[in-house]
Order: C-alpha cells, then structure tokens, then sequence
C-alpha cells in the first residue's frame, strides 16, 4: 500500500508497515503537526482571554468557536 511521508513514524514503515499502521495517527509527522495546531488553538484561546491588550481579537463567541472548530478537525 502506498502512503505519503507525513504518515510514516520512521524509517522501519516500509518494511513494518503492517505491524506499526495503526500508530501513525499518533506517532508521525502528520501527527504531530495536527496536536501541534491543537495545542496552539487553545493557547491563543487563553492568550486573549487572559491578556488584556487581546480580549478585543476574539471579539465574540463565534470567533471562538470557529477557532475550536478548526481544533477539532482530525
């Protein structure tokens, strides 16, 4: 089976593809990229509710939930 780069958890996946597929959603690159940008969603998040010179960036509610959204997106 093909797959891209970004799914690979490390050199032994083309010839252990089989035995370590089911990692990848939480040990490859792509992993990592995807719980980064959660990480960094709810950062902000917290950032402008705490931060007083960035309480007017989230100016309501729907601007945080569009921001979760986008976390929740796997």
């Amino acid at each position: 089976m093909q797959f891209d780069s970004l799914q690979a958890i490390s050199p032994i996946d083309g010839r252990y593809r089989g035995q370590v597929e089911a990692l990848a959603s939480y040990f490859s690159e792509e992993a990592l990229i995807r719980y980064r940008v959660r990480v960094e969603i709810l950062y902000f998040i917290a950032l402008c509710e705490e931060l007083p010179h960035l309480r007017g960036i989230l100016r309501s509610e729907e601007h945080t939930s569009e921001l979760q959204s986008l976390r929740r997106i796997s």
